[in-house]
């Protein structure tokens, strides 16, 4: 499920994992490129479910993702609401630079 170019969810029905890239940043052109989201082909072939999300305002998600959250606090409550509606039970946030910022916060 792609919501817009910020923000994609990749399920894998059977599987209690979660995988979450963080990027903070990207170039204009690769925005529309599905597999341009950060660790795309490095998790492309693993059975876990994937969400990517990439920080559109680069503000460090506190204005959140359009279509999905208005802040930081709402995107995070978001990703809680999956987790649990999901059941999962092993969650991996992955993200450098920046977008490490954005999966510590």
């Amino acid at each position: 499920m792609r919501i817009n170019d910020s923000f994609m969810v990749r399920e894998v029905l059977d599987s209690y994992q979660l995988f979450i890239s963080v990027k903070y940043r990207e170039h204009g052109e690769e925005l529309v490129k599905e597999n341009a989201f950060a660790y795309w082909k490095m998790v492309s072939d693993l059975p876990v479910n994937r969400m990517f999300l990439r920080d559109p305002q680069q503000t460090h998600f506190h204005y959140g993702i359009p279509d999905v959250a208005e802040n930081l606090y709402e995107l995070a409550d978001y990703i809680v609401d999956y987790i649990r509606s999901r059941k999962i039970r092993r969650v991996l946030l992955l993200g450098a630079s920046a977008g490490g910022y954005g999966a510590l916060v």
